[in-house]
């Protein structure tokens, strides 16, 4: 019964919707359900199948949806503003569900992120750490540099609105899960450091 509960319904219909306006672009209600071309549509449904379903668990499939278009609406907004031009995609949306993961993360597990950083900045090879820092730096361009055939502003506009919806929200704690997760963690991360 449980595994039931934790289905992400309101994050595979999503993603279904998406599948439907790619393969059939008179059927899309609006442009967020649009895709370029294949590559776009799974790497957004990827996405969203994945950071979307964790909040979707966490905070319930009706606040979830609702949170999903305000993000896009948030997006579609600061695009109108700074460009203007037709966009299609769902990227903005799954930003903005990305900066409310990202809210959620630092108020409950902002000592465990530290960590994580510690390690990796600090105890890895020069090698690794410098590729960190590339892929973080090259992240925060995505998000926030427009380029040709990106919607940045979009990304830019829903990102700010899930971290705007998440510093707002309430989250409540599943400490019973939290802990057999950290104790999971723990112990891949001490294999981990054994190797």
């Amino acid at each position: 019964m449980r595994n039931r509960r934790n289905f992400p319904k309101a994050t595979v219909a999503l993603i279904f919707l998406n599948m439907l306006g790619f393969i059939d672009q008179d059927f899309a209600i609006c442009s967020a359900f649009k895709h370029h071309n294949l590559s776009h549509l799974s790497s957004n449904m990827t996405c969203l199948l994945f950071f979307g379903g964790f909040l979707e668990y966490k905070i319930g499939w009706r606040r979830f949806v609702l949170f999903y278009f305000i993000c896009l609406a948030g997006a579609k907004i600061l695009w109108d503003i700074m460009d203007g031009r037709p966009g299609i995609g769902a990227s903005g949306a799954i930003y903005g569900i990305i900066g409310i993961d990202v809210c959620y993360f630092l108020r409950f597990h902002r000592s465990k992120i530290k960590i994580i950083l510690y390690n990796l900045l600090l105890k890895t090879d020069l090698k690794l750490r410098i590729m960190i820092i590339i892929l973080y730096l090259s992240g925060f361009i995505c998000i926030l540099i427009p380029r040709e055939g990106a919607a940045g502003w979009s990304h830019a506009g829903g990102f700010m609105t899930g971290l705007l919806i998440g510093r707002m929200n309430k989250f409540k704690r599943d400490t019973a899960n939290e802990k057999s997760l950290s104790r999971q963690h723990m112990m891949s991360f001490n294999r981990c450091h054994r190797c």
